[in-house]
């Protein structure tokens, strides 16, 4: 529907009515692509759809879609998740500063939308009906049981690049 390089995955695709997946994919679904090739855009890196549709408030309502940073063959051992270890992206202070930038692109929408810095993943959610378009973004600082290292980790300070 929206082209191989935006490939949107759905865990549970049938949870909405199809009134509501034919509304939701056609009003709102693009302006989360935009959003996602517009994350793209300034951080200079791909990342790949994880989740759309799905058991949760705003999933199951097609409102909202989580992508997660596209780790290459060559570069898979070092990102933390892959080893088991949770990767804090809400304390990493390039993306931060990055997705910061998101409103310097003059690109127009009818929406709001939020992008929540999870441990491991960006959750875009539209927000509201505003012009012109706003990104807010916001750490979701919440361990995440999956990794054995999260609460831990959730103690670390901001994680500064050079």
């Amino acid at each position: 529907m929206f082209g191989a390089r935006w490939h949107v995955v759905s865990q549970i695709p049938g949870i909405a009515s199809p009134g509501k997946r034919a509304y939701a994919e056609a009003y709102w679904l693009p302006e989360l692509i935009r959003a996602w090739r517009n994350v793209e855009k300034v951080t200079g890196y791909r990342w790949r759809s994880t989740s759309y549709w799905r058991f949760s408030p705003s999933h199951k309502n097609g409102y909202a879609l989580d992508i997660a940073p596209d780790i290459g063959p060559n570069s898979y051992h070092l990102y933390a998740a892959n080893r088991g270890s949770d990767p804090v992206l809400y304390k990493r202070e390039k993306l931060i500063r990055d997705l910061q930038q998101l409103n310097n692109l003059g690109e127009t929408s009818p929406f709001n939308i939020g992008i929540y810095i999870e441990p491991d993943h960006l959750h875009m959610h539209v927000l509201q009906k505003e012009v012109p378009q706003v990104y807010r973004i916001f750490k979701w600082k919440v361990p995440k049981p999956v990794y054995k290292d999260s609460n831990s980790r959730i103690q670390l300070p901001l994680i500064r690049t050079q």
